[in-house]
């Protein structure tokens, strides 16, 4: 499969990882999911930290 890759999907350099727009897609989605991650452990930590009395 890998040698046919080039051959049967075309090169659309606007959703490359290589590409700035591919770049910035994955950036965002990294910074999104970093921050949601960030939020959840927060908001838990404060869940437990109010059900032990802190």
């Amino acid at each position: 499969m890998a040698e046919n890759s080039k051959n049967e999907i075309p090169d659309y350099p606007w959703y490359s990882w290589g590409s700035p727009i591919g770049l910035g897609v994955g950036m965002i989605s990294l910074s999104v999911s970093f921050t949601m991650m960030a939020y959840s452990l927060v908001s838990a930590f404060t869940v437990i930290k109010a059900a032990f009395g802190g």
